[in-house]
């Protein structure tokens, strides 16, 4: 991972540790393995996950707290192989009373 790519993450991970209806979030996608990217991907399981505008105006505070676009996605409503695929390639930036492998466990069995 990249210097920009470590402080992009950081600031991420520290709107997220500051949301307390974050459970747990994972980066994935090109961010993790390559020198240039357009956007971060990350997966996030909330409490009470937001939806329609409340999605959009989240989405909206992550862009700009990191200054690239973030490609959001809900875990709480994901198919399985974004599950899968997320899990697999994916490192841990943010759980809230959660062992990793406790997260594992819960998707798998889903």
């Amino acid at each position: 991972m990249t210097d920009k790519a470590k402080n992009i993450t950081e600031s991420l991970k520290s709107v997220l540790e500051a949301d307390l209806n974050v459970e747990f979030a994972v980066s994935f996608g090109s961010i993790l393995n390559k020198e240039k990217f357009r956007d971060v991907d990350v997966a996030v399981h909330f409490i009470k996950p937001p939806e329609g505008f409340d999605l959009l105006e989240y989405m909206v505070k992550l862009d700009k707290a990191v200054g690239i676009e973030v490609d959001l996605n809900v875990l709480n409503s994901a198919g399985p192989f974004l599950r899968h695929h997320v899990f697999k390639t994916g490192e841990p930036l943010y759980h809230f009373l959660f062992e990793i492998r406790q997260i594992i466990i819960i998707f798998a069995l889903c």
